[in-house]
């Protein structure tokens, strides 16, 4: 479940002064879970429902707070269980520094027993990401699985929805989805500017690019085409993607992604955040400036957070 926040001018406001103040949220229910029934056995569920959550009477948290949760669903395109995202070939020199027994003794003080491989990105779940609430509209996208041209890629669906008065008598006032053929979008973050319009950042990744910084702008008729903020220079080579780093007894990798999205109104401009891979080089430069890459990585690392500032439509 997120919180919506509301932009105003110069800043953010207090969201909805109705039913004695209102703050918003949205959430999904695919995830295990909204099914558990408490043996711990339940998975993950393709889901057509989007909760809307309103939270009021907020003025009464300054004197005896007295507030009042309640929700109700939406109906929605169906969203299902991203696939991790491939990355494109390319120079991992940690990677080539685990399997050569030298190096890995060198570095970790032990030789990695796992032939290590270049591993897939995490694209999160199905859990929604960032809301903002202008104008009456509730704005909010989650990661869901997307079938382009007969593959499984990893996409956004997006959702605006009416919500205001305290009520949540919610509508959908629109929806899509935003995927690229031969590749994946992950960690999707939405800002709408007080005139509601707005862009929409995210990570892109696959076969046709390394880790890069994208996003898509949001007027009355929709998403724009995809854009590029920030092209990646090579693949994800961080301890994550690695065997001799994960959790026994399986030591199965689970390279982390898409922690620092963001997308922030200011004025009719969004700032957006979204990770990427700024940097490349190869195993040579690597140990020869101390497993930095010229200082412009760490041994154990090489992501990287671009941060730009988009005009919206």
């Amino acid at each position: 479940m997120w919180p919506s926040v509301t932009p105003v001018s110069g800043g953010y406001g207090g969201g909805d002064s109705a039913s004695g103040g209102t703050e918003y949220f949205l959430s999904t229910n695919g995830g295990a879970e909204a099914h558990d029934t408490g043996d711990g056995k339940s998975t993950f569920h393709p889901s057509t429902q989007l909760l809307v959550w309103s939270l009021t009477n907020t003025s009464s948290l300054d004197t005896g707070p007295a507030l009042n949760l309640s929700n109700s669903e939406v109906g929605v395109g169906v969203y299902t269980l991203p696939p991790s995202a491939q990355q494109k070939n390319g120079n991992q020199p940690l990677k080539t520094c685990l399997n050569s027994s030298s190096c890995s003794l060198f570095l970790e003080a032990i030789k990695d027993p796992f032939a290590e491989k270049s591993a897939n990105l995490d694209s999160n779940d199905t859990r929604m990401q960032q809301v903002t609430w202008v104008n009456g509209s509730l704005w909010g996208a989650n990661d869901t699985g997307l079938n382009i041209s007969s593959a499984k890629q990893a996409g956004i669906e997006w959702f605006k929805v009416t919500a205001n008065g305290g009520s949540t008598g919610a509508a959908l006032a629109g929806s899509g989805y935003v995927g690229l053929g031969n590749d994946n979008l992950t960690y999707p973050a939405i800002g709408i500017t007080t005139s509601g319009t707005g862009v929409m950042a995210f990570t892109v990744v696959g076969n046709d690019f390394y880790p890069s910084a994208g996003y898509a702008t949001i007027s009355g008729s929709g998403i724009s085409d995809i854009h590029i903020a920030a092209a990646g220079q090579g693949p994800d080579d961080g301890f994550t993607n690695y065997r001799l780093f994960a959790n026994p007894p399986s030591f199965t990798a689970r390279p982390r992604w898409g922690d620092y999205g963001a997308a922030v109104p200011w004025g009719n401009t969004v700032w957006i955040a979204s990770e990427y891979i700024g940097q490349s080089c190869d195993f040579s430069t690597y140990l020869n400036t101390n497993f930095r890459c010229g200082n412009t990585r760490t041994a154990l690392a090489n992501w990287d957070t671009r941060i730009s500032q988009v005009s919206a439509p």
